[in-house]
């Protein structure tokens, strides 16, 4: 991709609030091939202007130019906000209605992944919340069926280990 094409990925990110080091090497690349279908859909669009004001880019004609499925579209919504993004920057209007209905469902998903994930921390940390109060349950119940134990016995007071709490006698 030429250095207009990579200075038109990184200018379309930044309009959408998008910072291009966080895309991976992949979508960058499938992005490359979006920029350069657009841009090669975009010398007809000088051309054909009319026509394609009145019949716009759409989803799967993107698809078929730039290689990329139709369902990639759909499953990364940074590349159909992208191509809704050059569209309105070429002025072409005609938002694909089922692409944005799509994009919204994927960024719905996204976020449930991201509070889910936030909520699976959660979780991970209450559970070793529990597994160390368990542990210590554990010790008190063992402590407190000794302290029983003694007492049954008729043992009372402190209890001291041989050779401790004793004088020695020389």
């Amino acid at each position: 991709m030429d250095e207009q094409g990579s200075d038109r990925i990184a200018e379309t990110l930044a309009s959408m609030g998008e910072d291009l080091s966080g895309v991976d090497g992949r979508t960058l690349r499938q992005l490359e091939r979006l920029e350069g279908a657009i841009s090669a859909e975009a010398g007809e669009v000088e051309r054909l202007r009319l026509e394609l004001r009145a019949h716009g880019m759409t989803v799967s004609e993107m698809a078929k130019a730039s290689g990329i499925s139709r369902a990639t579209f759909y499953n990364k919504p940074l590349l159909a906000r992208y191509l809704e993004a050059r569209k309105a920057q070429l002025g072409i209007k005609g938002e694909d209605k089922a692409l944005a209905a799509a994009v919204a469902r994927a960024e719905e998903a996204e976020r449930k992944v991201a509070l889910m994930t936030e909520r699976d921390g959660e979780l991970v940390l209450a559970a070793a919340n529990r597994r160390r109060l368990e542990r210590r349950v554990e010790s008190l119940e063992k402590a407190l069926e000794e302290a029983n134990a003694r007492r049954a016995t008729g043992q009372s007071g402190r209890i001291i280990e041989f050779g401790k709490g004793e004088r020695s006698r020389r």
